[in-house]
C-alpha cells in the first residue's frame, strides 16, 4: 500500500513540514468510533423480550413469606418482585385478605398472586408458574393426648376438633373430604386456640408457626408439638387467572426471572435471610 502523507509546517522547526500518515489516523478514529459505540450499547438497558411491561401482584398477609413490612417483605414477596426485576418488568404490590387474592383470579382479573399451591379446584380458572419454594404443613397440637397419632387419610380428622384458615389450601382439603374445620382469621388465633383447649390441631407450616410461638408464647412454647408426619408436603407458585390474556406471558417471565435467581445464587441467599430450609 502506498504510504500518503499530509502536513503542515511547524513554527519554531526550522521550515520543515511535520508529516502524518493518513491511513493511521483514519484507522485510530475509526477504531475510538467503534468503542465509543459498543460502550454505548453495553449501558442501554435491553428491552424485556415479553408483551408485558408492568405486572400488578396481589398478596396477603403470612410472615414469613409475605408481609406488609417494606424492609422486610417477606421471602416469596423478595423472590417475586427480584424475579421480575431480573427480566426488566416492573411490579406494583398491594395486599389484600387471601380469600380476595383468589377471587380476583377466578373472575379473571389481569393480576397475579403468591405464594399458592396448586391444587385440582384451582386449576379449574388458574394456571401456575414454576415451584418457587417448598412447603410442609404439619398437624400442631398442646394436649398430650393427641400425641403419636397417625392419620393414613384426612377424612379421619372428622373425629377431631380441626381449625383451618380462609383461602389456605389446607380448608379445601377438609371440605372436600367433610371435615367440619373451624375457620379462623389467622395462625396466631389458631396457636390460640389450642392453648385454650378449643381445637386438638391446628395446621401450620413450621416456618410460620414456630416463630409465631417463640414471639407470642414464649413462656408457653414447650406446650406446642406437632406431628411427625406433615399433613403434606408441596409447592408454592405464583398464580394468575386461565382468562387473562397476558397470564401465559407473566409465567413466562416469572420463571424466566426465577432461573436467573437459581442459577447466581440469588434465590439460596433469599432462603437463608428468612432462615428457610429445603
Amino acid at each position: 500500500m502506498t504510504k500518503r502523507h499530509f502536513g503542515y509546517t511547524a513554527p519554531g522547526n526550522n521550515g520543515k513540514r511535520v508529516l502524518f500518515w493518513y491511513p493511521a489516523l483514519v484507522k485510530t478514529t475509526r477504531c475510538a468510533l467503534i468503542a465509543a459505540i459498543l460502550a454505548m450499547i453495553l449501558f442501554i438497558p435491553a428491552p424485556n423480550a415479553f408483551s408485558v411491561q408492568s405486572i400488578r401482584l396481589v398478596t396477603g398477609e403470612w410472615p414469613p413469606y409475605t408481609t406488609e413490612n417494606p424492609k422486610r417483605p417477606g421471602m416469596a414477596t423478595e423472590i417475586v418482585l427480584e424475579a421480575f426485576k431480573a427480566v426488566g418488568i416492573g411490579t406494583t404490590l398491594e395486599y389484600y385478605p387471601w380469600p380476595r387474592c383468589e377471587l380476583m383470579i377466578k373472575q379473571g382479573q389481569n393480576v397475579a398472586t403468591f405464594p399458592y399451591v396448586k391444587s385440582p379446584q384451582r386449576l379449574e380458572f388458574s394456571k401456575f408458574s414454576k415451584p418457587m419454594l417448598s412447603e410442609k404443613t404439619y398437624l400442631y397440637y398442646t394436649d398430650t393426648a393427641m400425641s403419636g397419632r397417625t392419620f393414613r387419610d384426612i377424612s379421619e380428622l372428622a373425629d377431631y376438633r380441626v381449625g383451618t384458615m380462609p383461602g389456605f389450601i389446607h380448608q379445601e382439603m377438609f371440605e372436600k373430604h367433610d371435615v367440619p374445620a373451624k375457620v379462623v382469621k389467622s395462625t396466631l388465633v389458631g396457636l390460640e386456640m389450642l392453648l385454650l383447649g378449643r381445637l386438638d390441631y391446628f395446621p401450620s407450616n413450621t416456618l410460620v408457626a414456630n416463630r409465631l410461638i417463640e414471639k407470642h408464647f414464649k413462656d408457653k412454647k414447650d406446650r406446642f408439638r406437632y406431628l411427625p408426619d406433615p399433613m403434606y408436603d408441596t409447592t408454592l407458585h405464583l398464580m394468575v387467572s386461565r382468562w387473562n390474556p397476558e397470564g401465559d406471558d407473566i409465567l413466562k417471565a416469572f420463571n424466566r426471572g426465577l432461573q436467573k435467581l437459581r442459577r447466581s445464587g440469588r434465590l439460596r441467599k433469599i432462603e437463608k435471610k428468612y432462615q428457610f430450609s429445603r
